[in-house]
């Protein structure tokens, strides 16, 4: 699905979309490194909403870096780092390299800034 938000077209993937049959999954979409608005009940509604109804849970993360802990990652089968604005902390990169390396899925995405080429 291509959208176009904030000027700028992101593509969205989402592999367990095209098969109903996908096994649901908790997601933690983490919102504690954005500065700009994305959210799930804000720009992404409509993706929350996509997601849900393919059987997925999705657990925003607020706060401020520092919030990717392992109790945050704990019973989750994936993370999304959606456009992020603030470095994460080593904590954080420890927390997420373990997660991954434990078998918990990780989706980066990274967005565009106004005046890029693509706008």
């Amino acid at each position: 699905m291509r959208r176009k938000v904030g000027g700028c077209f992101i593509l969205l993937i989402a592999i367990s979309l095209c098969c109903r049959s996908a096994l649901a999954g908790r997601i933690l979409w983490d919102d504690s490194h954005d500065t700009d608005g994305d959210e799930l009940t804000g720009n992404y509604a409509a993706f929350a909403t996509l997601m849900a109804s393919a059987g997925q849970t999705l657990v925003e993360l607020n706060g401020s870096p520092g919030a990717i802990t392992p109790q945050a990652l704990n019973g989750m089968n994936a993370v999304y780092l959606w456009d992020t604005e603030l470095a994460f902390t080593n904590s954080e990169i420890t927390a997420l390299h373990n997660f991954v390396a434990a078998g918990g899925g990780m989706f980066v995405a990274v967005g565009c800034r106004h005046g890029s080429a693509d706008q």
